[in-house]
């Protein structure tokens, strides 16, 4: 995507020559379902659709889909979140039809992605959780960090947690299964489709794309990625995100 949340014509059109040759092409994102089945679309590849930074995998079944998920089984969160809920200010997930949360205000909109119309219930978490979860965004206070991971610390067997930083006093973390990353998602098409792991490409420029970038092959830093990003990759591409940085680099390495 570019700055402006678009796919270039050019890399829509690199993309599908890419395809038309017998390779595969699969968006991995942290985005829900609704937040990037547009992009999806515009593409016009009929691909695996990996979302939720790898909780759900999404397989094209003519109008319909199959879905692989990696999820935080719904008891299992219902336990942790009795232990921290008193640290918590709220939550936010997006499920597979729609989404929860206890109070959506205080989460940022560009988190809330419902391009498609998913319904927002919003209560008591432990009344309107009927399913599992596959990220979950949580609003922590402050000055209870050290309390909230030791909890977290204590399911560290079922739930692994990202933390994104500070924000006017409010912690922000993402929580998701153990079994659920952007890496291991890649790692289970690869043997799923029986692609030689010489040939995988993973592109990324924020963290939460660090296991992709380490798990294929060819791990590709964008040069408009974070430091971190760029430390960890093998190959940093020569054009950012708004010069369809990915297509070229896909022309000029990949058959």
């Amino acid at each position: 995507l570019t700055s402006k949340k678009k796919i270039t014509k050019k890399s829509i059109r690199l993309i599908r020559k890419y395809v038309s040759k017998g390779n595969y092409f699969c968006i991995n994102t942290g985005r829900p379902f609704s937040g990037c089945i547009n992009y999806y679309n515009d593409l016009g590849i009929n691909m695996p659709l990996i979302t939720d930074n790898g909780a759900f995998i999404y397989f094209p079944k003519g109008s319909d889909w199959i879905t692989k998920e990696f999820t935080i089984e719904k008891d299992l969160f219902l336990k942790f979140y009795s232990e921290a809920k008193t640290y918590l200010l709220g939550i936010f997930s997006h499920l597979k039809s729609k989404m929860i949360s206890n109070d959506s205000s205080i989460f940022p909109s560009w988190l809330i992605h419902n391009e498609i119309g998913h319904e927002l219930i919003e209560g008591e978490i432990e009344n309107i959780l009927d399913e599992n979860l596959p990220i979950v965004n949580a609003r922590v206070k402050g000055n209870n960090k050290d309390e909230f991971e030791a909890i977290l610390n204590k399911y560290s067997n079922d739930i692994s947690y990202r933390f994104w930083g500070e924000y006017d006093g409010v912690l922000s973390y993402e929580l998701y299964s153990v079994n659920a990353s952007k890496g291991k998602a890649l790692l289970y098409l690869e043997d799923l489709l029986n692609i030689s792991h010489d040939h995988t490409f993973a592109f990324g420029d924020q963290k939460n794309d660090l296991s992709m970038i380490e798990c294929a092959h060819y791990g590709v830093a964008m040069i408009n990625a974070t430091d971190e990003v760029k430390n960890a990759s093998s190959y940093i591409s020569d054009y950012d995100c708004n010069h369809h940085g990915v297509a070229k680099f896909l022309k000029k390495h990949a058959k």
